[in-house]
């Protein structure tokens, strides 16, 4: 599909109505990446973009008018998340980025390691969860405790 080399911000604009340029303090790094909305809601949280991230219109909007420009920002490849949450312990799980430095990042002995890190206690866990979280990674966080 071809773009013009200016679309205004607005309902046609596929970066929506606010981004936030990335750069990068590397400077032989190639290419720029955005933090931005979209006029299309069904491309947040999945791997959709040219390596940008998608935020639906309104946290988008909340982020842009809270955020100064220079802030640093860290992009951080995680696809388990645990932690807790009015005293109960939570997984969150991603599907795994395809690139070969990523393979078995997603492994269920990382996903144990990643939980005794977090809590050192796997007693706490309820192990049958956290497998069946760890295997649907729909992105959402699962109570497994």
């Amino acid at each position: 599909m071809f773009y013009p080399p200016h679309v205004p911000g607005g309902v046609d604009n596929p970066l929506g109505r606010h981004a936030f340029y990335l750069t990068s303090k590397d400077l032989s790094a190639k290419g720029s990446f955005l933090i931005h909305g979209t006029n299309r809601p069904g491309g947040v949280g999945v791997r959709s973009s040219h390596g940008c991230i998608r935020l639906f219109p309104e946290d988008i909007e909340t982020l842009f008018d809270r955020v100064p420009i220079g802030t640093s920002v860290r992009i951080i490849h995680e696809p388990y998340k645990v932690g807790w949450h009015n005293r109960h312990l939570y997984l969150e799980a991603h599907q795994p980025l395809t690139e070969a430095q990523y393979a078995g990042s997603n492994s269920l002995s990382r996903l144990a390691n990643v939980i005794e890190a977090t809590i050192g206690n796997s007693q706490l866990v309820n192990w049958t969860g956290a497998k069946m979280a760890a295997e649907m990674a729909n992105g959402y966080p699962v109570r497994i405790d």
